[in-house]
């Protein structure tokens, strides 16, 4: 007769098997996890890039508005504005007339009854008021 060893405990391949089974599943896991945050760096990157290109265009705008206001085109535009004239200018004053709506006037006619007619014809039947 043979006599059967009993084994208490798991054997050893299955204890390395278990935990190739943990690494590979935390590794997983955290690929994901990195492939996430990649992809919210990536556009918290283009949202920047489009805010430094807007900047950029603003800073530009107002360079050259800059050198337009050091200009003497710009004191000149400004001191015309304030009525300024230069020595030798005549300044001219255009005086609009006020504009008043004209009034409509309906022509009297056949079709149309004046106020006073109108009024006539009220006190003929219900009296004077």
């Amino acid at each position: 007769m043979s006599v059967r060893r009993l084994r208490i405990g798991f054997p050893s391949n299955q204890i390395m098997l278990i935990l190739m089974g943990i690494l590979i599943l935390y590794l997983a896991v955290d690929f994901g996890r990195q492939v996430i945050v990649s992809q919210q760096q990536t556009t918290e990157l283009s949202q920047v890039q489009a805010q430094v290109a807007a900047s950029n265009g603003q800073q530009a705008m107002l360079q050259a508005q800059l050198e337009y206001s050091r200009s003497d085109a710009a004191a000149e535009a400004w001191a015309r504005e304030q009525g300024w004239v230069k020595a030798n200018e005549v300044p001219v004053v255009i005086v609009a007339p006020d504009t008043v709506p004209a009034v409509e006037t309906q022509p009297q006619g056949a079709g149309s009854v004046s106020g006073t007619t109108l009024r006539e014809w009220w006190n003929l039947f219900f009296g004077n008021p």
